[in-house]
């Protein structure tokens, strides 16, 4: 018996043991075939691999110190049970990659979407990504800071690129209210300028070089991106 199919038995023995004391139900399962032996492939444990990943991630403010053996333990599984759902520790950071970048977009779109009184879009829009990058570093590094290895699963193409055309939806709203013409900034050029901005001013933020009081620094990144909104939403550029 090769190494593969021992593993593949061990596996399926740790399983059925910890179903079989209640310790997690399997929920929707599918069967995948390694070599001539059939493994269950539960939902279940990738759900707790990809939220112990994620969990690892917040703890650590970015992947500098994640395990695999540590998810796997976070998970109750052994590391090895993972390569079942994941290329590895890799694969495991673009599965979190997508929960992340869902739940980011949600709060950025919805800053803009019931803006405080008094704001523009620019400190609207800040506003709900800042809060994000506060509350969760980790995962803002993730999304935004942290070097990946391979391309982006098709998954991960697909929500970057429904959070792209929603964010510059919103963009070319804001514009319309603005009163742009037809000498104003493209709605893609203005989205481009204003969110490129906003990541410098992030990095310097989060990384405590804005000084050591985040209230502060946080009220006065706000007050710049509403100054540079104004500007790129007023600009006439000529043709």
């Amino acid at each position: 018996m090769n190494t593969i199919k021992i593993l593949v038995h061990f596996t399926q023995y740790c399983e059925y043991y910890f179903q079989a004391r209640g310790i997690y139900s399997w929920g929707l399962t599918k069967f995948i075939t390694i070599g001539k032996l059939p493994m269950v492939m539960n939902n279940d444990t990738k759900t707790r691999l990809v939220d112990a990943t994620l969990a690892a991630i917040e703890e650590n403010k970015g992947c500098k110190g994640v395990s695999l053996r540590g998810i796997a333990k976070a998970a109750g599984c052994s590391h090895v049970n993972a390569y079942h759902y994941a290329d590895g520790l890799d694969g495991l950071y673009w599965l979190a990659y997508i929960e992340a970048l869902r739940a980011f977009t949600a709060q950025a779109l919805a800053g803009v979407a019931a803006p405080l009184p008094g704001r523009n879009f620019g400190e609207a829009a800040a506003g709900g990504i800042v809060a994000f990058a506060l509350e969760h570093e980790g995962l803002y590094r993730l999304i935004w800071f942290e070097d990946l290895s391979g391309e982006p699963p098709e998954a991960v193409r697909a929500d970057i690129a429904l959070a792209s055309a929603a964010y510059r939806a919103e963009v070319a709203k804001a514009l319309s209210e603005e009163g742009a013409g037809t000498d104003s900034l493209a709605a893609d050029e203005a989205a481009d300028y204003f969110f490129a901005y906003l990541q410098g001013e992030l990095s310097l933020l989060i990384n405590g070089r804005l000084g050591p009081d985040r209230g502060v620094a946080t009220a006065e990144v706000l007050a710049r991106c509403r100054t540079v909104w104004t500007i790129l939403a007023h600009a006439r550029i000529a043709r």
